[in-house]
């Protein structure tokens, strides 16, 4: 797009892409944007005119984006938040009296955890404030927050740009097994040979987590199955009561369920490291008031919820978090 053409260019237009991005679908980007699909299909033929692209290709069950849309996605939004800023003005955020619903990109695990407790938080201050939770898709979270579609996602994110503002939030979190000793016939603590010797249950949303343990069990000369790939971390208990399977979890959502369950936890037969838990948003959220009040309570809810876990793994078994003697020993 020529800068001359600037003064021409009808910027509702960026709405329609940041719909139609967001959506894959163009009519539900209509849908959303509240109006007929007619009216869409003319934005987006005005858009492919303006950037000289086809922006969209058909794909199976809506539209594919084009690599100059990929490229382009950053800089609109960006540029759509900045309006945004000017259009809603710099108000202060009163929580006691604005109604707002926030939105947060957050593994099901995760959300077992974090999310009641801040909801009880919210509900503390206001009955204006409304949570809104999005399931974690590795391959999207970062484009929900490049979007504006999201004020925060909670979870482990290794990649991300320079405009991805980030804080840990949990401590570094050990990965442990869960198992149903009853089922499996195991007894803590569990060896590397019985950790391969049955099939796994996979978590969707933590891909780069499975492609390292089984780099993680290579160095070992040794090799696992996956069963089950699954985006409900919550289903996994219920199938670990099942049938003879595994799973690798994150230690603090592992030891919430092993007793609801009936369930065992191991530490992993094998160095591995942990991960801290983050929290990330996009730099133009950065001052945004309601936004800033939003990540000093899950600050808050988080550093509550690791003082009472602590508390509770005092509590629990030791047999049922045991590690093996020498955790750099494999058999």
């Amino acid at each position: 797009m020529k800068a001359a053409s600037l003064s021409q260019f009808d910027f509702n237009l960026l709405l329609a892409f940041e719909a139609i991005y967001a959506e894959r679908h163009v009519t539900r980007a209509a849908r959303r944007l509240n109006v007929g699909q007619p009216a869409m299909s003319h934005s987006l033929a005005r858009l492919r005119a303006a950037f000289d692209d086809e922006l969209f290709v058909r794909h199976a069950g809506g539209v594919q984006p084009t690599p100059r849309a990929i490229a382009l996605i950053e800089p609109i939004s960006v540029a759509l938040s900045a309006m945004r800023s000017v259009v809603e003005g710099n108000r202060r955020f009163n929580p006691q009296k604005d109604a707002r619903t926030f939105r947060v990109v957050i593994s099901d695990d995760l959300e077992m955890g974090l999310i009641p407790v801040l909801m009880a938080e919210l509900a503390a201050v206001s009955d204006g404030l409304r949570l809104q939770t999005v399931s974690a898709n590795s391959g999207r979270d970062l484009d929900l927050i490049d979007m504006a579609q999201v004020d925060l996602a909670i979870g482990i994110f290794p990649d991300g740009g320079l405009h991805h503002k980030r804080r840990v939030i949990c401590d570094l979190e050990p990965y442990t097994v869960l198992y149903d000793p009853a089922v499996t016939g195991f007894s803590a603590p569990i060896s590397v040979d019985d950790y391969v010797a049955v099939r796994h249950i996979a978590i969707e949303s933590r891909l780069m987590l499975n492609e390292r343990i089984d780099k993680a069990l290579e160095a070992f000369g040794r090799r696992r199955e996956i069963a089950l790939t699954t985006p409900h971390a919550l289903a996994i208990p219920f199938m670990l009561k099942e049938a003879p399977l595994i799973a690798t979890m994150p230690r603090r959502t592992a030891v919430t369920l092993a007793p609801r369950f009936g369930l065992d936890v191991n530490a992993l037969p094998f160095s591995f490291p942990s991960e801290s838990i983050l929290m990330i948003w996009h730099e133009s959220h950065g001052d945004d008031p309601a936004s800033l009040w939003l990540r000093e309570r899950v600050m808050r809810v988080a550093k509550r919820i690791q003082a009472r876990d602590a508390a509770a793994d005092r509590a629990v078994p030791a047999a049922c978090l045991t590690l093996p003697a020498d955790t750099s020993a494999v058999g």
